[in-house]
């Protein structure tokens, strides 16, 4: 790693520890505990892996979010109870966040593709190393990505570039200094640093 990378990855990270912190402070109390507060997550192959996004969910239970987990095998439901709650004058249940690791991030960004043709807005997708290469869609606001092994989120060939500019990649595996070492596909959604951020992400669009 060249000195010129090796200050930028400090940099951020000095950064996002700042900006962590001012979220500490001064978002803590805004999350808003009511019907229509909810966050999807979406576990990996046969629920064996992605336990860690239970203690994700855990923390975000903690601020009186509603929470639901399924598997990835499973999230049609997802987008079925999205649909219960929608009327014409009122897409969605809002806020609405989805988060998915491994498979699960995969279906996470399918879900939020199919209910870009029944025109429901999504505030936040959270994806956990998914297959960089797939469809997003201009009813996300914000498409959050945490990676190893370069998987990118970098969408299809015919995702328009205002889509690609609501994506913010974070390579998990090349800062030791927040995120700690050892970091693979089959461990990230444990991550605790990597769970503080995404919190923050979700308390941002709670405001």
């Amino acid at each position: 790693m060249s000195v010129r990378v090796g200050w930028i990855i400090k940099l951020r990270a000095v950064f996002l520890t700042v900006l962590l912190s001012l979220g500490m402070v001064c978002g803590a109390g805004t999350a808003r505990a009511d019907s229509e507060t909810h966050v999807y997550l979406i576990r990996g192959f046969l629920n064996v892996f992605s336990t860690g996004l239970d203690e994700l969910a855990d923390d975000l239970k903690a601020l009186g979010i509603k929470i639901t987990i399924v598997n990835h095998v499973n999230s049609s439901l997802v987008e079925q109870e999205i649909l219960a709650g929608s009327t014409a004058e009122r897409p969605g249940v809002r806020p609405l966040i989805i988060i998915g690791h491994s498979w699960g991030a995969n279906a996470a960004l399918a879900v939020a593709s199919n209910l870009a043709e029944k025109n429901v807005p999504i505030d936040l997708v959270v994806t956990l190393d998914p297959t960089p290469r797939t469809r997003l869609t201009a009813n996300v606001r914000r498409y959050l990505n945490y990676y190893v092994d370069g998987a990118r989120l970098i969408g299809s060939t015919d995702t328009p570039d205002a889509v690609r500019a609501r994506i913010v990649n974070i390579d998990i595996d090349q800062d030791a200094q927040t995120y700690g070492t050892s970091i693979g596909h089959f461990t990230i959604d444990s991550n605790r640093p990597m769970h503080r951020e995404v919190v923050q992400a979700v308390l941002q669009v709670l405001r």
